[in-house]
């Protein structure tokens, strides 16, 4: 990673939380008039095109303004980010809901993407064998990302190809077994503004199974990373007996 000022990293993450906020490109008169940096339109902007050298940000054809890279997010998630305490109503529900599907994977994994989906507000797709489970799907549309059709139409085909989807999720990168993926590291093109946070799941102790959140790369990982633990901590824990 390249080397980043402890002034660049604040005006990086103010350019991230922006954009997190209006998935619009930014430009340095918001970040001057909005954040209290005690800088300059003009070194603001200077700082900008150093971030963008590093690899940090980009520009598009269309605005002035600039864009988080998958760098940035990867520096964001191992520099900034704290992940939200799972409140103990939602994690004592799903638990229980859980629990009452342990005896078959395929209610178990629709039930956990449910859950998911309805904790973080994104879809949640999960994978058995040669089956598919998602739930959510209309959230994505939630999102500027997924507004247009041919991408809406792309990604349902992914969803619904198992092989495809496996072949995401051995690209594997992260620790802790909770693994993601961001824009072009899924390596699909209709994918490049998206990202996957997912972990691999034992059931029953010999059915091999992966859980996961798919959203826009600007996804509120803080909340996106510990439902994903939580709901693949109770999916094990309610089927190691069996």
């Amino acid at each position: 990673m390249n080397d980043i000022s402890d002034r660049q990293k604040q005006l990086l993450l103010a350019i991230m939380q922006e954009f997190m906020e209006s998935a619009e490109a930014v430009g340095s008169m918001e970040i001057s008039d909005r954040y209290d940096f005690d800088l300059s339109p003009a070194t603001i902007r200077n700082e900008m095109a150093d971030l963008m050298k590093m690899g940090y940000l980009y520009k598009t054809h269309s605005s002035a303004g600039r864009i988080p890279t998958t760098q940035a997010w990867r520096f964001y998630i191992s520099e900034a980010m704290d992940e939200d305490q799972v409140n103990v109503k939602d994690e004592s529900e799903a638990r229980e809901k859980l629990f009452q599907s342990r005896f078959s994977a395929e209610a178990l994994l629709k039930e956990a993407v449910n859950e998911i989906s309805k904790y973080t507000g994104y879809a949640s797709v999960a994978i058995l064998n040669d089956s598919t489970f998602f739930s959510g799907i209309s959230k994505l549309l939630n999102f500027t990302e997924y507004r247009n059709i041919d991408v809406l139409q792309s990604i349902l085909i992914i969803l619904e190809n198992p092989n495809i989807l496996r072949k995401v999720f051995d690209k594997a990168k992260g620790n802790n077994n909770v693994f993601l993926l961001i824009g072009d590291e899924l390596g699909i093109e209709s994918l490049e503004t998206s990202a996957l946070v997912f972990k691999h799941v034992k059931l029953h102790r010999d059915h091999d199974a992966v859980i996961s959140v798919l959203g826009p790369a600007r996804m509120n990982y803080s909340k996106s990373v510990p439902a994903v633990k939580f709901i693949a901590k109770n999916l094990e824990e309610s089927t190691f007996s069996w």
